[in-house]
């Protein structure tokens, strides 16, 4: 009985071992982003847009204490943080 319990608990314990050395088995080589799944297109209009919302959203946010930078670009609809 006491054979049973100790294989079972040598069992949990290499198991244990295994998923945890899998869960951190990533791909090293990475730089830390992931850009294979981009799907990138190119946007382009032959007028230029006023960026002054975007402009305005910008001078809000940045007055924020924890904000150390800020990007945005406006559409003639939406507003977009970068």
């Amino acid at each position: 009985m006491k054979d049973k319990i100790n294989q079972l608990i040598i069992f949990l314990l290499l198991l244990t071992v295994i998923g945890l050395g899998s869960g951190c088995n990533r791909n090293q080589n990475q730089s830390g982003e992931d850009h294979e799944d981009l799907s990138i297109s190119q946007v382009h209009t032959s007028k230029s847009i006023n960026q002054s919302v975007a402009n305005q959203a910008k001078k809000k946010v940045i007055t924020e204490e924890d904000i150390s930078d800020v990007k945005a670009v406006n559409t003639v609809k939406e507003l977009f943080p970068v």
